[in-house]
């Protein structure tokens, strides 16, 4: 396995502009969790939760569909990063109280329950 994986970096630039770059990362200890697999339905339930709670990125995310081989777990660990950042942005103009880890508390009840349904216990 390549120690190495694209990562997709969004930076955001004062002025609202958004400036998007590509980078090469060492990311040994990613890949190791990586490794393990994560069967297309576990997948496909997370991501349909995530959606259902308003997660765009898990909208957009493609059903897994790999024959029974399954996907790294290091796909659905992105599918939670993703949906956390994206509730946290959406959420930070709530009151502090009607927040946990900062975003909504319906919107961290859906990331766990898709980390739940997929067995992803640190991501």
């Amino acid at each position: 396995m390549n120690l190495f994986d694209d990562i997709k970096v969004d930076i955001k630039v004062v002025g609202g502009l958004k400036v998007v770059a590509r980078t090469r990362l060492n990311t040994k200890n990613y890949n190791e969790r990586s490794c393990k697999m994560l069967a297309d339905h576990k997948y496909n339930a997370a991501k349909k939760t995530l959606a259902k709670a308003g997660s765009k990125s898990a909208e957009k995310s493609h059903d897994k569909h790999t024959q029974g081989k399954g996907s790294p777990q290091g796909h659905g660990e992105d599918l939670l990063r993703g949906s956390r950042d994206e509730f946290r942005e959406s959420d930070k103009g709530l009151p502090e109280e009607q927040k946990k880890s900062g975003m909504s508390h319906d919107h961290h009840a859906a990331i766990h329950k898709a980390a739940g349904e997929m067995g992803i216990t640190e991501w």
